[in-house]
Parts: C-alpha cells; structure tokens; sequence
C-alpha cells in the first residue's frame, strides 16, 4: 500500500479468501495494470490478463536513494474500496486523498503521536483501516499489526497484553462480548473507537466503570465519505439507562444535513435522511455513473456549483444538545460487525441456488444487540436440501462477513397484500429450537466428552438437539460464539483451550476427541470405553454456562 500510494498509483484490497467469482468481478471492474499478491495466492487471478506479481518472492533493494516522483495531487484517487452492491454485484467507492487527510489530520476526536501504539486489526478490504494505518503512520505512532486472520476475543486480550495496546477500533459485534466476558481485556487502551453497527448503552457504561482511563468515541460514517463522518466522545458519567449513544457531531470539513424525501431541512427533533457534503465525499463509484448520480446529488445549500451532497441512507435526528442520533435505515441495507450489506445482494445468491423457488433476508438483533443475517429459503416442488450444502454453495459467492448466520427453510413463503414477501410475518414468525436440517441425519452423542460438547453447543446456539455429526457453524454458529464455547468448555475442564481448536474441529464428535487427546491424564473409564476426565454431569456444566455467560442468542429459527 505504501509503495503504491508513493509511486502515485491506486490501492485496491482484495481478500485472498474471497470467493473466486466476486474476485473475479471485482478484476474486471477494476482492469488493473498490476496485481500484487503472494506466491501462494497467485493462482487465484488469470496471468493472462494484468500482470501478477508475488512480492514476497521478489529481492527488494534495502533502500532507494530518493522516493519516486510523482505529480499526485490530494484530488487523485488513494483507493477504490468495493462494497455490497444492491444489484448483486459490488461495487467500487473511490476515494481521494484529501479525503484520507481530512480523516486522520486536524481532528479533535483522537490523539496520536509517538508513544501511541494503534492494533491494525480491521480487514484491508474494510475502510477502518484506513483510520488504523493513516492515524498512526501520519503522527509517528506505532502500528502493531494483528498477527492472526481470525480476530477473536482471547486474540485480543493476548496482542493487547504483549503490545501495550493504547488504540483500538472494534464493531459492537466483538465489544459486547468481550465486555460481557470481562471489560479488563481491554488494559492498556487509552481509546477506544466503536463504530460500524449502534451501539449498546448498557455495554458502553459496563466498560466505562470498570475502566476509568477508557476514552469510548463513538465513529459513524460510510466508506463515501472516507470512513468516519460524526464522532461522539462518550463522557465518563455516562449511564446505560440512555435510550441510545449519540453519534455527536461532524468531522472539521464535513458538512451535516437532515432532510426529508425532497431534500428539505426537517424540524428540530424530527427524523430524516442523513446527508453528507464535504472535503471527504468519494469521486464516486467505479464505473458506475448512474449509480453515481443517484447517490451524490447537487448540494442545494452549496455557493459552489459544483458542491455535492452524498445520500447516506441513514434514518438520523438532531438532539437539542447539538448531537446526532441515528434510527436505522430508509432501504434494504444493515450494518453487520461494521460491515454494510444490501440484503438483496444476499437473497439474489440464494436464489441463484438451482432447486430455491423464493429467498428473504432479515437482519436480527440477538439478546445481546447484536445484528446478524437470516436466510429463508422456499424450495422447489419437494426437493431436498440440507444447510450445509447451502451454506457451501453460498460460500463459493459471498465473503464470509455476507453469509447468513441462519439458514431457513420454509414450506411456503408468506407474502403481503401486493404478492411481495412479508417480512413483517417473517420477523414475528414463532420461533423454535428445532435442529435444522444437517448432510447427515441425527446421531446422538456417544460418550460423555460428546454429552458435553453438545450440551454446551445447545446452551450457546439454542438449538436443540445437537448430534454428534453436526457442524458448530451449520448449526447457525459464528467466530464470535466460538468464544463464549471457549468459556463453558475451558470453566468445566479447569484448563485452557486453543481458540483456534474451534475453528479446526467443527463438528461435536471431532471436537470432543481432540479434547480427549488434550484432557490430562488424571481421568476415569467411561461406560462406552473411552476415557475422559470427570468434569462433572452434563447437568452442572449447563447450570456453568448459563451463570458464566450473561449473554444468549435468540432460539434458531426453522420452517414449518
């Protein structure tokens, strides 16, 4: 990213796990001149278009003896960042320098310079990064680069422990859990920025009175406006009684409008749409000029005439106190762990599956508000169709952070007075603790060690019952709930357990064995054989989970 942005070029993040199809559509919009990668995802891109290049095969001088001259000006292009698209297709912001500048120089939200130590811990492919790397590199702080691709709780409180951690940036989706797990992981961090999803009141004060030294700044803004548009610095008295946590006010050269559909002011106190102008705003989107003009519109309140105004989508109000609040969204678009996503990109690839007659997607908020994906899906006739093999097929076109955390089947999809689908009875649609359909049938558990595992797997998912063949993930697990498994499972054994174990053994019974290999020797016969240590009945490792875990998912949902 350095060596492009210095020889005047344009960065453009790719995630090697992406699926290949969106790879490939993100190339062919982009047709860059050059793709830099490593030797081991080299494979992935066609050398027969745009040269590939694997710089960590390539001998590099130890210096050059000048920077490379360029005629860059902050008007020329830093990064083109692709984005969930609502035709089913992403789509390219691109973002000018002086927007990156304007983000992370001349601010009063932050504090950087020598001595701060920023975790770079967002993907690439996601604009927080941009606040990570520019907010340390541009004042002198150091940037500590997350050493691990999955980023977990204990992952933190380890990189947070060994490097002294002073900045960090994480979603609701991660914060919730690590301050209902314990609000001390956080240490050494000085600031603290949320962002990308509302935040929880109730978890905002729980950390702010067991950490005094704690700055929480709330950060709001879509990648068109170069990632942050408002900042609020949450005040120390703050209470979790407040109905929500404002988003404050804008960023020193952004301008801040609350408009109705005609793009007129609405009065004090009511709500509208969100509108953004400024020396932030994206050129636009990549070859997309329609798109482009829907989107960023002429600023009626601008003396320039050229002055544009981006539509943000966002529902927001303006309290008396001069601070803005936000109220969710006036399309089909959600925020999941920062993440924005159209659902109809989503519901367009399950119905690109051959035997799905009709899909919806929802966004849900659990018990510990935090929103995650669900997917109904209407077959065909009678066919048949597990999850996992929808999960897969999914997997091959969405990135991991738009595949669904539930998938559903139901008999018929309900639908409203017009013909379309009825969200609304979706949303109210009773819920069960049915086990959804599996690649294989129900096998109960067949020792204790599995009696365990699934036992702990039910608590934490609500689904119930869990076999012995089922796969944590198909059963609607996600990377975040893997740490509240870690801590039942690590509380009943009285030892730790590899975070990663979770992530290689997904399935009860593979799980249940590599924790038997693990167990210590100190064990007692189990009736069916095997050995494993006596941690107890199932009964009192449950009552464990639900003391030790404050935080629960609602019910999994399923047809019929």
């Amino acid at each position: 990213m350095l060596g492009v942005l210095k020889a005047g070029g344009v960065y453009v993040p790719i995630d090697p796990a992406s699926p290949g199809e969106r790879t490939a559509l993100m190339v062919e919009d982009i047709d860059p001149i050059v793709i830099l990668t490593q030797a081991q995802f080299a494979a992935q891109f066609d050398t027969r278009g745009p040269s590939v290049i694997a710089v960590d095969v390539l001998d590099f001088p130890d210096a050059m003896p000048s920077g490379p001259a360029n005629a860059v000006s902050a008007e020329n292009l830093a990064y083109i960042m692709f984005t969930s698209g609502s035709t089913g297709r992403p789509k390219g912001v691109c973002i000018c320098h002086r927007g990156v500048a304007r983000l992370v120089t001349g601010q009063t939200y932050f504090e950087s310079g020598p001595g701060h130590r920023f975790l770079q811990s967002a993907p690439l492919t996601f604009d927080a990064s941009t606040f990570e790397i520019w907010g340390a590199l541009l004042h002198g702080a150091e940037l500590v680069l997350y050493p691990e691709r999955r980023l977990s709780i204990d992952g933190i409180r380890k990189i947070i422990e060994k490097a002294g951690i002073s900045t960090l940036w994480l979603t609701p989706s991660l914060f919730n859990p690590l301050v209902d797990a314990d609000p001390h992981i956080l240490g050494t961090v000085t600031q603290l920025i949320l962002g990308g999803e509302p935040l929880s009141p109730s978890h905002v004060s729980r950390a702010l009175a067991a950490l005094p030294q704690l700055q929480i700044i709330n950060g709001y803004g879509p990648t068109e406006n170069s990632d942050f548009t408002c900042c609020y610095r949450v005040p120390p008295e703050f209470r979790g009684e407040a109905p929500s946590v404002p988003v404050g006010r804008p960023l020193r050269g952004d301008q801040i409008y609350i408009l109705d559909a005609d793009l007129r002011p609405v009065a004090e106190g009511e709500a509208g749409e969100l509108c953004v102008s400024g020396v932030g705003l994206a050129r636009g989107y990549h070859r997309r000029p329609g798109q482009t003009a829907r989107s960023f519109v002429p600023n009626p309140f601008s003396r320039d005439p050229g002055g544009r105004l981006y539509r943000t989508g966002d529902l927001a109000t303006l309290g008396k106190d001069g601070n803005i609040s936000l109220l969710g969204r006036v399309d089909d678009q959600v925020k999941i762990r920062g993440f924005r996503i159209e659902l109809n990109e989503v519901s367009t690839a399950v119905l690109r599956h051959p035997l799905v007659r009709a899909a919806a997607v929802l966004s849900r908020k659990d018990a510990a508000d935090i929103s995650s994906l669900v997917a109904y899906a209407q077959l065909i006739d009678d066919r048949e169709l597990t999850i996992s093999s929808l999960r897969d097929f999914l997997a091959a076109m969405l990135p991991d952070y738009m595949l669904p955390s539930a998938l559903i089947i139901v008999d018929v999809m309900p639908l409203n007075a017009h013909g379309k689908i009825d969200r609304a009875a979706l949303v109210t649609r009773k819920q069960s603790v049915e086990r959804p359909k599996q690649a294989s049938d129900y096998l109960a558990p067949a020792n204790r060690m599995e009696r365990l595992v699934a036992d702990v797997w039910s608590g934490v998912l609500g689904v119930s019952p869990v076999g012995a063949l089922d796969n944590f993930f198909d059963l609607g697990g996600t990377s975040l709930l893997t740490y509240q498994i870690q801590v039942a499972l690590q509380d009943g054994l009285g030892r730790p357990i590899s975070a990663t174990t979770f992530f290689e053994f997904v399935t009860v019974r593979s799980l249940a064995e590599q924790l038997r290999l693990q167990d210590e020797p100190t064990a007692v016969p189990d009736p069916t054989g095997r050995e494993v240590r006596d941690i107890g009945s199932a009964e009192k490792l449950q009552a464990r989970v639900q003391q030790r875990l404050k935080m629960r998912r609602p019910r999994f949902l399923s047809g019929g």
